[in-house]
């Protein structure tokens, strides 16, 4: 065996360092690589830390629910508000249900529609956040790019739980 592991490695070696040399450099290479993979990882660590730092900054200016800006959109209506987001508490849960079957399904033209519907609803409301999630989700079927679609659903149902809590409690 190490007759033939020296033959396989003389043609490569034009010094004469010994073996115990050979080991000493393939070692220094091993431990080079994975340092240089390492640090290559924490640099990709950091975009990714900082993409996501980005996104949560910005999605910090946008409010879950804006009754302000349904106010708006309604011409200050405060009892279309009202009728509104007693409709979307008894709605929206299957929107969101039919969202989730098409991420589950990887439908992205199922996709782009539910989404789309959801979207919709959520916009007249005010619910910003929801609705940013829905554009993504939507634009991710008409892209038919729905690698990340699951873990902005997964965001979504956090932000449409918040949601609902809050509209229940103004509701009821």
């Amino acid at each position: 065996m190490a007759r033939h592991v020296r033959s396989q490695i003389r043609p490569f070696v034009k010094h004469s360092i010994g073996y115990a040399g050979l080991l000493m450099l393939m070692l220094s290479a091993a431990i080079l690589t994975s340092l240089f993979w390492n640090f290559d990882q924490q640099d990709r660590e950091t975009t990714e830390s900082a993409r996501i730092d980005a996104e949560i900054q910005k999605e910090n200016k946008v409010q879950i629910l804006n009754e302000d800006l349904a106010l708006e959109r309604l011409a200050g209506d405060r009892e279309m508000l009202a009728m509104l987001q007693e409709m979307i508490l008894q709605e929206a849960p299957a929107m969101v249900q039919a969202l989730k079957n098409t991420v589950s399904a990887q439908d992205a033209a199922a996709l782009c529609s539910a989404a789309h519907s959801l979207k919709g609803s959520m916009a007249q409301l005010g619910a910003e956040r929801v609705t940013d999630l829905c554009y993504r989700l939507e634009q991710m079927g008409a892209d038919d790019k729905l690698g990340d679609s699951i873990p902005t659903l997964e965001v979504l149902l956090i932000e449409w739980t918040v949601l609902q809590e809050m509209l229940s409690s103004k509701v009821g």
